[in-house]
């Protein structure tokens, strides 16, 4: 009986670091960084994988967990302080995701590859 729980746990402990490896929902390799973020935001994008707030008070974001290079939130569809009286806006909440190698943070919090 021991055997199979002991295999369970393996599997388990195997499975959720997997996720951290291949840098699943809120997840990053060891030593990564995460920002959360929190504002509003009225979907005139779609749906957005991940983003942060800028140093220079900008919003930039990725519609995919792929996208290397992220862009820059230019028409204000994002913002943050109270909600806005404008009902298209929701709360939005959340932390960056891993982030490729290669990808271009401008103005980004606490990175070096800006």
């Amino acid at each position: 009986m021991k055997q199979p729980l002991a295999l369970l746990a393996l599997v388990l402990v195997g499975s959720s670091l997997a996720g951290c490896v291949a840098g699943g929902p809120g997840h990053g390799l060891a030593g990564e960084r995460h920002h959360p973020y929190e504002g509003w935001y009225d979907d005139y994008y779609g749906p957005i994988y991940d983003g942060y707030w800028s140093e220079d008070g900008s919003f930039y974001f990725r519609v995919d967990g792929r996208d290397a290079h992220y862009r820059r939130d230019e028409q204000q569809h994002f913002r943050r302080g109270d909600q806005p009286e404008d009902p298209r806006f929701h709360r939005l909440q959340a932390a960056k995701r891993a982030v490729p190698h290669d990808a271009r943070m401008p103005n980004s919090p606490g990175d070096d590859r800006k």
